[in-house]
């Protein structure tokens, strides 16, 4: 006699399987976008209550949706997501608490949202990516994201002479002043971070692929260091040269230990070199001033700029270390810097943490920094997965010294998606839990 029970048992769970498969492709389809996607953050949707609505929140927000129900619908989930969503978790509870027993704290609530979307782009890596393929397309587009901005910085130089800082069509600033120069630094991080990972991707990224495919990488690393060069970021500048260093690192120890050294780490150190020659000459005769050296001039915006950073560093270290021991351990609230120095923020994403979040803030975030790194090197990824993580975030790392960059939705949405996604490709299916 049939067991017709059990036959429509199998085929409900072949159905769910296959469904839950299919919404597996379509989050990691969507969550590929999203660098693209976010070249569309120049225009707003709606604004809700102060908060700024734009497409690239209405693809967070279906990524979710779609991770939900697929939990619904096939019973796993990834222990590392939960850990990454309890940890983020941890921002609100700070903030809370700081807002109900404390009297100087004041959190703006819209600003904090905003940090913690930015940050939730890891968690849906590690929910939807699941091997170095899916990494390699997030790799890919935020080079191509490069490109494209490049591209148009080109235009506008070419177009618009006198122009000295051109960040794509985000923002440009000319002799007469600076428009939207918060822009600035955010691309040039992210000019730096698809130029490190061009040459990752061009000498570990495409091995079994067609000799074609590395014209891409070749014209990213390309196009991203003239994009470099336009927008005339410093940090972004120091970022690149950090990061490019930190991929070429191993391979120079292995030089000076064992005195061998591979093919394609000598062509990269090659690149390297040629991208910083590229940049110092164009930074002297590309274009119109060059910020790197007006630095070292007294009296000069770029003098000023980097004492005011200086300044206002020493003005939010003492602000923490005299704060008071509740202060000093879950800060004044987010975004709470103009209050407190006198600006929008100490020009320091970890001093700015520290401030706004206290003790325990600064902890969690260098917990979720460093988290990546440590992870795939105790997995078993392959070599362009461990260096996709170590190139986001060393460069994460440099250009937080210097500005609030990594708090920015889309540079920082990039650098977690990626350095999370190297995490998730490197990892098996024991991760997952019913």
């Amino acid at each position: 006699m049939t067991d017709y029970t059990g036959l429509r048992g199998k085929a409900i769970n072949n159905v769910l399987c296959t469904f839950g498969d299919f919404t597996k492709r379509l989050g990691l389809g969507l969550l590929g976008l999203m660098p693209l996607v976010s070249l569309t953050n120049v225009w707003e949707v709606t604004n809700f209550k102060g908060l700024h609505i734009r497409l690239i929140d209405l693809l967070f927000i279906l990524l979710w949706y779609i991770w939900i129900h697929h939990v619904f619908l096939h019973g796993t989930v990834r222990r590392d997501v939960i850990l990454f969503l309890g940890l983020v978790t941890i921002f609100f509870l700070i903030s809370f608490l700081g807002s109900v027993f404390l009297p100087q704290y004041q959190v703006q609530w819209p600003a904090l949202f905003r940090f913690a979307q930015t940050l939730l782009w890891g968690g849906l890596a590690l929910a939807f990516v699941r091997s170095d393929r899916g990494l390699k397309v997030i790799v890919r587009n935020v080079i191509i994201v490069g490109i494209v901005l490049s591209l148009y910085s080109l235009y506008l130089y070419c177009t618009e002479p006198g122009l000295h800082r051109i960040a794509g069509f985000f923002s440009t600033a000319g002799g007469a002043g600076f428009g939207r120069q918060a822009s600035f630094n955010e691309i040039g991080a992210l000019y730096a971070l698809a130029d490190v990972l061009s040459l990752n991707y061009l000498f570990w990224g495409n091995r079994g692929v067609q000799r074609w495919k590395s014209v891409m990488p070749i014209i990213g690393f390309l196009l991203n260091t003239l994009g470099l060069v336009l927008v005339q970021s410093r940090s972004a500048f120091l970022a690149f040269t950090i990061g490019s260093f930190v991929l070429f690192f191993p391979h120079l120890k292995r030089l000076l230990i064992s005195g061998k050294i591979g093919k394609k780490a000598i062509i990269f150190g090659i690149g390297i070199l040629i991208g910083s020659i590229v940049i110092i000459i164009s930074s002297s005769y590309l274009v119109t001033v060059n910020r790197i050296s007006r630095t070292f001039l007294p009296g000069s915006s770029e003098y000023i700029s980097a004492s005011t950073r200086v300044v206002l560093w020493h003005k939010t270290i003492g602000q923490i270390m005299t704060s008071g021991m509740p202060y000093f351990l879950v800060g004044y609230g987010f975004r709470s810097s103009i209050r407190l120095i006198g600006a929008a923020s100490s020009h320091n994403f970890f001093l700015n943490i520290g401030l706004w979040l206290g003790l325990a803030g600064l902890v969690l975030t260098i917990i979720l920094l460093i988290w990546p790194i440590i992870k795939v090197k105790r997995e078993t990824g392959g070599q362009m997965v461990i260096d996709a993580a170590v190139a986001a975030i060393s460069v994460a790392l440099t250009v937080s010294m210097f500005g609030n960059t990594l708090a920015d939705p889309f540079y920082g949405g990039c650098t977690f998606l990626i350095s999370y996604g190297s995490v998730a490709a490197s990892l098996s299916s024991r991760s997952e839990v019913k």
